[in-house]
């Protein structure tokens, strides 16, 4: 497809994905950790966090200066809505270990753009996944963070799997009723 959107903000293939504002709740600190680990693995990857910085949050930046993978981060900060889907489509894998999440739509959004998920195994995340994506049981852990994502990038096999499973998952999701309900929540 037309890569212009990532092209502007400096995106290169291939990238993981962290879509979500950035605040202690989503547990980007450890994303950026478990990046760092995937890095010293041999992933070519960069990854991208889209999504506001809440203010006053200085955990993201302090560990991208902590663990050195810097040139390989890209924060985009407020993406536009007609952007969003061309980061889904894009990405190798979404990271999404949230300490606490409504619904869990960028699971589903990124299921929905064929891109396999890496999220938290609480709230509605494994109820919204349907059974199609790698769940982390603690989230906390760049361990296990960094080794399921490693599974995905690294296991061809395994990833169309995913990808199968979550394209299938999405067609029971009734969309309008969804984003209706998730705009007024987006937080």
């Amino acid at each position: 497809g037309d890569n212009s959107v990532l092209d502007g903000y400096g995106i290169r293939r291939p990238f993981i994905l962290s879509l979500c504002t950035l605040r202690p709740k989503k547990n980007v600190g450890t994303t950026v950790a478990a990046f760092a680990e995937l890095k010293r693995r041999g992933a070519p990857h960069q990854l991208v966090l889209v999504g506001d910085k809440a203010p006053g949050y200085t955990e993201v930046d302090e560990r991208i200066a902590e663990l050195g993978p810097s040139g390989d981060v890209v924060q985009t900060g407020f993406v536009s809505a007609s952007h969003v889907p061309e980061f889904y489509r894009g990405a190798e894998l979404l990271v999404f270990p949230s300490f606490h999440e409504g619904f869990g739509l960028p699971v589903a959004e990124a299921q929905a753009s064929a891109c396999p998920v890496v999220a938290t195994n609480a709230f509605s995340i494994p109820e919204v996944s349907g059974g199609a994506a790698e769940l982390v049981d603690d989230p906390r852990s760049v361990d296990e963070v960094s080794e399921r994502a490693w599974k995905v990038l690294s296991d061809d096999e395994h990833r169309s799997s995913l990808v199968e499973r979550g394209l299938e998952n999405v067609r029971r999701f009734r969309w309008d009723r969804i984003i209706d309900d998730t705009l007024l929540a987006y937080s």
